[in-house]
C-alpha cells in the first residue's frame, strides 16, 4: 500500500464511444446551450475510478464552437491526478494546483489560494470577456495509504473557487461529479453506487462508463465519448482503448435490454 505513484503523463487514450459525430462542428451562443463535459470520480474499496467524456469546445473570433473531436480532460501527475470542466481556465487551475503541490499534500487553503490567483490572472488576460458561470476541477491524491478526492468549484461569473475534500466522508464512500451536473444520467450513479456498502474498481468502471455514455444520450449537444483512469496504491493507469470499447458495448447492451423490456409488444 505504500508504493510510489506512477510517472508524470497526460492521458492519451481519450476514446469516443460513438464516432458518428466526428468532425461535426456546432456553433453555439453563450448561455443558450447545454454544458460541455460530464465527469465522475468514484472511490472504491480497492482504488478510485475517474471517468470523463471527450468532447471539446473552442472559441474562434468571439464565437463558441463545439466539436466531437477527441480530447483528453484527465491529466496524470506524479502523485495525483486532476480533471477539469468549464474551459481553458479550469485546465490552468488544475495544472497550477498540481504544480503548487509538487510532492506536498493538498490543502483547502492551498487549492483556494492557487485556484483564485490563477482565475485572477485569467480575468486580467481576458478583461470583460470572462462570463463563464461555472468551472470545476477535481484532484485525486494518495495520502496516508488512501485516496483523498479534492474539488474546487466556481459558480457565477463573479464567483471565486471554493474547495471541498472527501476527508469528511468516514464511511469509505465518496463520489463527485463535474460538468453537466444536472444531467439525468447521474441517477445511475446516485442509485447504484449508494445502493451497496462498498464497490470494487471492476464494478465502478462499468458504472462510471454507463453513466458518462448515458449522459451523452441526455445531452447529445454537449457530451460524447469516454476516457477513464484507474488509481490504486501503485499509481494511476489509463484504461486502454480495447477495454473502453468493451465498456461502451456493455452500456449499449444495457440500453437495448431496457428498450426491449419497455417496448410495446408487437400485435
Amino acid at each position: 500500500m505504500g508504493h510510489k505513484m506512477g510517472i508524470i503523463r497526460t492521458v492519451k487514450s481519450g476514446l469516443a464511444a460513438d464516432r458518428t459525430l466526428a468532425g461535426r462542428v456546432e456553433c453555439c451562443q453563450s448561455g443558450e446551450h447545454e454544458p460541455v463535459t460530464l465527469q465522475v470520480v468514484l472511490l472504491g474499496i480497492d482504488g478510485v475510478v475517474i471517468a470523463s467524456d471527450t468532447r471539446a469546445e473552442i472559441i474562434k473570433h468571439g464565437r463558441t464552437f463545439r466539436t466531437a473531436d477527441i480530447v483528453s480532460k484527465i491529466v496524470i501527475e506524479s502523485q495525483l491526478i486532476y480533471t477539469f470542466a468549464g474551459d481553458e481556465c479550469a485546465k490552468k487551475v488544475g495544472a497550477a494546483v498540481a504544480r503548487a503541490a509538487s510532492g506536498n499534500l493538498l490543502s483547502k487553503e492551498c487549492i483556494e489560494r492557487v485556484s483564485n490567483e490563477t482565475l485572477k490572472g485569467w480575468r486580467k488576460t481576458f478583461p470583460g470577456k470572462d462570463r463563464l458561470g461555472y468551472r470545476k476541477v477535481i484532484w485525486v491524491e494518495w495520502k496516508d495509504d488512501r485516496f483523498v478526492i479534492w474539488s474546487a468549484t466556481q459558480d457565477g461569473s463573479d464567483g471565486q473557487f471554493v474547495a471541498k475534500s472527501s476527508e469528511a466522508a468516514f464511511d469509505g464512500k465518496y463520489k463527485v461529479f463535474a460538468g453537466d451536473e444536472f444531467n439525468q444520467a447521474q441517477y445511475i450513479v446516485e442509485h447504484y453506487y449508494d445502493k451497496y456498502p462498498l464497490r470494487s474498481v471492476s464494478s465502478l468502471k462499468r458504472l462510471a462508463a454507463h453513466a458518462i455514455l448515458t449522459g451523452g444520450i441526455f445531452n447529445s449537444a454537449g457530451v460524447s465519448g469516454l476516457e477513464m483512469v484507474v488509481g490504486n496504491s501503485n499509481g494511476f493507469v489509463p484504461v486502454q482503448r480495447e477495454e473502453i470499447q468493451k465498456l461502451a458495448k456493455l452500456s449499449s447492451a444495457i440500453h437495448e435490454e431496457n428498450d426491449n423490456r419497455f417496448r410495446d409488444p408487437v400485435a
